[in-house]
């Protein structure tokens, strides 16, 4: 699910050693640091929705369920 504009804003704060750390590594990546966690949040909630439809579809179905 990708969207050509991206505006959503999301605002942290982090030790300034971590961030850091971060942007070196966001750098040595070849990304900004916006980029950087931009994909880190993405493949999170990539993942956190896999695992969420996987949990679904091993709950059993009774009666008076939606499913």
């Amino acid at each position: 699910m990708k969207s050509g504009t991206k505006t959503g804003v999301v605002a942290v704060r982090l030790e300034p050693d971590i961030k850091q750390r971060a942007e070196e590594i966001a750098a040595d990546d070849g990304r900004t640091m916006s980029a950087w966690v931009g994909r880190l949040i993405a493949r999170a909630v990539a993942e956190a929705s896999s695992a969420r439809t996987r949990k679904q579809s091993r709950e059993p179905v009774t009666a008076g369920s939606s499913r």
